[in-house]
């Protein structure tokens, strides 16, 4: 019996960034051999103002922006479904390693939220099963 794939759901601010990542590589052949699916969602696609804003201050203060709750609870859920697992990548979430990694290849539906800022409003984050860290760094191509 062929193995279903993993399908990602990728929200974030710069969807077509990661557009050519994963047109590159390991990530590619992957796609090619039906192991993964891959489809990312532009966050600004879920704003109500004419601006298209996704950020702003955190509520209650404090300093920095986060993303508004508002936009990142409406693409999770024009996305999620029954078997989904929600993962907000962020720096104070578990370390990802390659048991955590068989374990995720286990969901069928699988949705990242891709931080920016200072992260994502804690509002948002109660909409989250999972926060996952890929380690002690920040990556531009990611926000």
């Amino acid at each position: 019996m062929k193995q279903q794939p993993v399908r990602f759901h990728v929200v974030t601010i710069f969807p077509d960034m990661l557009v050519s990542y994963f047109a590159e590589s390991i990530i590619s052949r992957a796609i090619e051999s039906k192991l993964i699916e891959v489809k990312t969602y532009a966050l600004r696609e879920h704003t109500t103002d004419k601006h298209r804003r996704v950020d702003g201050k955190p509520y209650g203060g404090g300093p920095g922006m986060v993303l508004m709750p508002g936009p990142v609870t409406k693409a999770l859920r024009s996305v999620k479904k029954d078997n989904s697992h929600v993962i907000y990548l962020s720096p104070q979430g578990e370390l990802l390693n390659a048991k955590m990694c068989q374990r995720l290849a286990e969901y069928p539906h699988l949705i990242c939220i891709c931080g920016h800022y200072e992260g994502i409003d804690q509002r948002a984050i109660e909409e989250v099963d999972e926060e996952i860290s890929i380690g002690n760094y920040i990556l531009n191509m990611f926000c």
